[in-house]
């Protein structure tokens, strides 16, 4: 049925944990009425304080820390990444509402935190249209990736530029070298819709053929991300680039 790719059952696990501790509490309350059910009520809380601490990930990441061990998931301040953006603001110099950005290996919410304006976006409501003209700015990609489109169509709520060479990957940190040999998006579309820079946790090797030009990188050993800044050419740019290249 149609209506059942806009049902998500991961709902439901956020009943889980009240779900488990709930059946904790009737068993260490049943086990009290045995002659041995003190020793293993006691014993099935110190298990269970043992599996809540091992798989906490905020607690394993922190024990990593002071042990100075890499951790992979980054920490607030690495996250939001707010000197690396103060820097890309100062150097684009332009007021933040006179343009919009867009984000590629990236979650929207990183530049909307440091005050950019963005076309993509996580929304649990927003209107249709928006979405089909969005949709037009990775049609390309979303053909190349049946899981992608069915999702994007489907579902929806992620209003991001998905690549198939990335997937839902939307965390590429600094250090996985990811780049991207055959991104396919509509800069014209991207254009239309306000759009002037593109913001890219990973590099797009392509870029001339998506319109695109590198300004600038911006990395810090405390961020959690290598930014790749990039702009969208103007017409007259892109052809004057085409005609370089075919006299080269």
């Amino acid at each position: 049925m149609p209506r059942l790719h806009a049902f998500n059952g991961t709902r439901f696990y956020f009943l889980l944990p009240l779900l488990w501790m709930l059946l904790l509490a009737v068993s260490v309350q049943e086990l009290q009425r045995k002659r041995w059910g003190l020793f293993a009520g006691w014993t099935l809380l110190i298990i269970q304080a043992i599996v809540l601490l091992k798989f906490n990930t905020e607690y394993a990441n922190n024990v990593k820390l002071l042990a100075h061990r890499q951790v992979y998931e980054p920490s607030f301040k690495r996250f939001f990444a707010q000197d690396l953006f103060m820097q890309m603001d100062q150097y684009i110099g332009k007021p933040k509402q006179s343009y919009r950005v867009v984000s590629v290996g990236m979650f929207p919410a990183v530049p909307q935190f440091n005050g950019f304006y963005t076309l993509d976006s996580y929304q649990n409501n927003y209107p249709l249209s928006y979405k089909l003209q969005f949709r037009k700015i990775i049609a390309k990609e979303l053909d190349k990736d049946e899981f992608l489109k069915n999702y994007f169509d489907g579902w929806g709520n992620r209003c991001y530029i998905f690549s198939s060479e990335l997937g839902q990957n939307a965390m590429c940190f600094s250090g996985a070298h990811i780049v991207l040999h055959n991104l396919q998006l509509d800069t014209k579309q991207l254009r239309a819709m306000g759009c002037r820079y593109v913001i890219s946790a990973v590099l797009i090797e392509n870029s001339g053929d998506n319109g695109l030009t590198l300004e600038k990188e911006f990395y810090s050993r405390d961020s959690f991300w290598h930014i790749y800044l990039y702009s969208l050419q103007d017409a007259d740019d892109r052809q004057t680039a085409k005609a370089a290249s075919v006299i080269r």
